[in-house]
């Protein structure tokens, strides 16, 4: 378990997301998509790595949870769908650099893909300066922080 999603996980009550349309952009083997699906959100999980998109379909299987798995660059293979709520860790190294271009362009399909009043969240390392990337949103806020990470929660 990624300690920056353990954070995300602890600092949110997924419970107020059932029912809505949920977007775990990035989702790795799917732990955010398989606890948000388990709270009832109508779940899309999405990665650029085959292998993650397949072991998250082998996960919702084996928990018998329906979440639609899209192997996808970014949001390429999203076309017109518009979610209420996306979570996020999003992936900030590229071997041991530290590059925003992937964070950057995750933050704005996320804003693309989000319903008005949508709600973006995702965590970050406390040191990384996301808060710029979400100045196109109406709003925003750190929802929570520890020595390591931040929760950041913008509207769309």
């Amino acid at each position: 378990l990624d300690p920056g999603t353990a954070f995300l996980l602890e600092c949110l009550d997924l419970s107020k997301y059932a029912n809505k349309s949920l977007l775990d952009m990035g989702c790795g083997y799917g732990l955010i998509a398989l606890k948000a699906a388990q709270a009832g959100a109508v779940v899309t999980a999405l990665d650029d790595d085959v292998l993650a998109v397949r072991s998250m379909q082998q996960n919702a299987k084996n928990l018998e949870l329906d979440i639609h798995c899209i192997h996808s660059d970014v949001d390429s293979e999203l076309a017109v769908q518009m979610f209420d709520v996306v979570l996020m860790n999003p992936p900030f190294h590229i071997g041991k650099q530290v590059l925003l271009e992937v964070p950057t362009a995750f933050i704005a399909a996320a804003y693309k893909h989000l319903k008005p009043d949508g709600e973006l969240i995702l965590v970050a390392n406390k040191a990384l300066g996301y808060e710029t990337l979400l100045e196109m949103f109406s709003s925003w806020h750190i929802v929570s922080s520890d020595q390591q990470f931040k929760v950041l929660k913008a509207i769309r």
